[in-house]
């Protein structure tokens, strides 16, 4: 459990708070616009109105922290860690509160983006592949959401809205001419998009196309260690029409495209271990795509409803890695032993969903309700081939005998389908929202050439009704007291129930499938308050998450008696527990003194403690403590400065009882950030990012790696870096 003094601390911030917000309500505003939520509800909702902790982030809080991935938006959020896989494999996902990957749902307008799968070292599908040059807003929902969301959501969501061309056009205007460029230091990245509008009548036409280049992370690596090179390149075209003939009504196309290309020269692991001793050289060549194409209408006033919506996607993606991996004896390069690694999803799925408003008696009812179908089909396959350089043998065994071509995953049919219905009640400073969603989750696998042996496969077909209950209590105009019981649901993904890598070399490893796999259910408890007035913005809240039958991916289970290989296999945990706090404040200095009337302070905070409750043993992939403060200065309306402090705490509770890893140290990072707009079309932006050149590392990024491991070294975050970006847009 967390340690008392931080419950009394947070406790004391829930009680104290609304004595301070209801002095200074008096002074606020009453003519502020409330922030509308979207994500929370399926629909757009007033802050005070949702029970959950919501972050939101609009177009120009992103441009001027020079994001070029979706996972950076973690940077300065307090709550969130990005997920990633070294530089060869990239930027993987975001975890929110400690839970990340496939548990976290993410969605671009509405479509849910693939799935993330990795299996070894040479085999890694990412799942991040947004366009920056394309967002709008990005909305990010804490803690478990399958009520709403389905079975993706046990961790939270995270939802993107990409840009509307009539947004870009602007009122009274008929077209838009935009784009941009920025360099960043990191990772020498060179990025330039161009995005072209227009709109009059019902229509609106927008696309934009982006190029992006760059190489490996800069971090000030020590004379011996050798670092990996990559050189990438970054691709996308996006174009959204559309089509408004009455006020009430809008329909949008989407066709969207993303690419990536990598080579990289892999030097950190070379002589590393019996695997690489004899390895020379390492290269990777990867290419990673995804193509989408959504058609979503809204009608906000059909007869009997107050709003009907529809959606129906196609998105496909397709990963393709190859390692070339040189081997030498007596410092004779005699072996080449080449890798393939292949992984594909095509989904498709439609939602409906409508709001129906009306009362009974004193209560107001704000109902909203859908069903969502989705197909995704999983294709995996690796190959290989070893080459005797000398000779000019081939064989389809690599050594020490690993049998090509095999799958690990069997070509998989996923269908779910989910049903929901969520009635917001209110009465006077009361809310009352409860919410019910039944899903099923099918899963087919099937044999083929590479995978003949149905007794390696398992099939599902699972139920399940989630359930949340959120309340909400206006305590003044500027404060909110908040809790919610939220339930979460993940049915058991097709990699963990069907996963069957059987690899002999110097240490035999095999992963068994497990078709008895449960699905993980969590219960979430959290209670908060939220203040919001002119001067003051802040939110409090503490959580408990009890998670049942939590799948712990490839876990050690043993060895096999007839040849000593080593076994692992998904397993259920039948009770873990993960618990926190978060805070976050937005202040303005004005109150402090007039000299300070455009200077604010912002601060976040969160903490969390997981463990297992069958054995009280920690649970490793929960991030230690991290805080953010920052300072911003609106010097006048084109020119701001912000000061940026980020505390990544050391991990205190860890379990090494299976095995030792590394545990980065405490470290505070600091970058300043500057943007100017001396014109309405032009606006300028620069950054100066970690001013104290501290070499840290980020828990998630390494703890997969024993001590001493030499990748260690590589995944450091980078020292002091430039970046600069330039944003351009005329209407016209």
């Amino acid at each position: 459990m967390l340690s008392f003094k931080t419950m009394v601390v947070g406790g004391l911030l829930i009680l104290l708070i609304p004595g301070k917000a209801l002095a200074e309500d008096t002074r606020a505003s009453h003519e502020d616009i409330e922030e509308i939520v979207v994500v929370a509800s399926k629909i757009g909702r007033p802050l005070h109105r949702v029970a959950s902790q919501v972050t939101q982030l609009h177009r120009d809080e992103l441009l001027y922290q020079q994001l070029q991935s979706l996972s950076e938006v973690a940077r300065y959020q307090a709550a969130l860690d990005a997920e990633f896989a070294g530089d060869r494999f990239g930027n993987n996902g975001i975890a929110i509160r400690s839970i990340g990957g496939n548990r976290v749902a993410m969605e671009l307008d509405g479509v849910p983006q693939p799935q993330h799968f990795a299996v070894g070292d040479f085999a890694n599908a990412s799942r991040i592949f947004v366009d920056p040059a394309t967002i709008e807003r990005i909305e990010i929902l804490r803690g478990p959401a399958s009520a709403l969301y389905g079975s993706d959501a046990i961790g939270g969501v995270v939802a993107v809205t990409s840009t509307d061309p009539v947004d870009l056009v602007g009122p009274g205007r008929s077209s838009y001419f935009g784009g941009g460029g920025s360099y960043r230091g990191m990772d020498k990245s060179r990025i330039g998009y161009l995005t072209l509008a227009r709109a009059g009548g019902p229509h609106g036409l927008s696309f934009t196309g982006s190029r992006s280049t760059g190489r490996e992370i800069d971090n000030d690596l020590p004379e011996e260690v050798r670092p990996d090179r990559v050189d990438y390149a970054d691709t996308g075209a996006f174009a959204k029409w559309t089509y408004s003939p009455s006020g009430d009504f809008k329909l949008t196309t989407i066709a969207d495209h993303r690419e990536r290309t990598s080579t990289s020269d892999l030097r950190a692991i070379l002589g590393y271990g019996r695997q690489y001793r004899r390895t020379v050289e390492l290269y990777g060549n990867d290419r990673q795509d995804r193509q989408r194409l959504s058609v979503a209408g809204v009608h906000t006033s059909p007869g009997g409803f107050d709003l009907v919506s529809f959606q129906a996607y196609y998105q496909r993606s397709e990963t393709r890695q190859q390692t070339s991996d040189y081997r030498a004896t007596d410092s004779l390069v005699d072996r080449l032993i080449t890798r393939e690694f292949s992984f594909a999803q095509s989904q498709r799925g439609v939602e409906a969903k409508f709001r129906k408003d009306g009362e009974t008696g004193r209560f107001e009812h704000i109902l909203v309700g859908g069903i969502e179908w989705e197909h995704r089909r999983l294709t995996e396959a690796r190959d290989g081939l070893d080459t005797n350089l000398t000779t000019g043998a081939t064989s389809k065994i690599l050594p020490p005998g690993e049998r090509l071509p095999q799958r690990d995953l069997p070509v998989s049919r996923v269908e779910a389908i989910g049903v929901y219905l969520q009635d917001e009640i209110n009465l006077d400073n009361w809310t009352v929202i409860p919410a019910f969603r039944w899903d099923r989750f099918a899963l087919d696998a099937s044999t083929d050439a590479l995978l003949p042996d149905a007794t390696r496969l398992g099939d599902l077909d699972v139920e399940q009704v989630s359930a949340r209950l959120g309340v909400t209590y206006r305590i003044s105009d500027r404060v909110t007291w908040f809790a919610h019981y939220a339930e979460g649901f993940r049915a058991p993904p097709p990699e963990d129930v069907n996963l069957y890598l059987d690899y002999k070399g110097f240490v035999s490893v095999r992963a068994l499938p497990n078709p008895d796999l449960r699905p993980e259910k969590s219960h979430n408890y959290e209670s908060g308050i939220r203040f919001d007035a002119r001067n003051t913005s802040f939110d409090v809240s503490l959580y408990r998450s009890n998670y049942d039958n939590f799948i712990e991916s490839r876990v050690p289970i043993g060895v096999d008696p007839n040849d000593g290989a080593l076994l692992f296999q998904s397993r259920n945990i039948q009770n873990a527990r993960i618990e926190g706090i978060e805070v976050e404040l937005e202040q303005a200095l004005r109150v402090l003194s007039p000299a300070l009337d455009n200077v604010s302070l912002n601060l976040s905070f969160h903490t969390a403690r997981g463990e297992s409750r069958d054995t009280g043993l920690p649970i490793n992939l929960v991030s230690p403590p991290k805080g953010v403060v920052g300072l911003d200065w609106q010097i006048d309306p084109a020119l701001s400065l912000q000061l940026l402090a980020t505390h990544y705490d050391k991990q205190a509770r860890v379990d090494t009882s299976d095995r030792d890893f590394f545990v980065p140290e405490a470290a505070f990072v600091f970058d300043l950030a500057a943007r100017w707009a001396p014109s309405r079309s032009i606006e300028l932006y620069a950054g100066i990012y970690n001013l104290a050149d501290e070499q840290y590392w980020r828990y998630g990024d390494v703890r997969a790696f024993t001590p001493g491991d030499p990748r260690i070294q590589s995944l450091a975050r980078p020292g002091r870096y430039l970046a600069l970006s330039i944003h351009l847009g005329r209407q016209h």
